[in-house]
């Protein structure tokens, strides 16, 4: 049987800033465009020659 979720505990202080900081320095430094698409190509040719049984 599963365990109940426990609640997820908020932000205060220095972690909060620390946390939008971060998520900031995270939205501008996305992989561009053209990494995204090669490494899906990259899936997509694994995933045709893979043979899960």
């Amino acid at each position: 049987m599963a365990k109940p979720n426990k609640e997820t505990p908020v932000l205060k202080g220095i972690d909060a800033i620390n946390f939008i900081n971060e998520m900031k320095e995270a939205d501008i430094n996305k992989a561009p465009r053209a990494e995204k698409d090669r490494t899906f190509n990259h899936f997509a040719t694994m995933a045709a020659i893979a043979n899960f049984k």
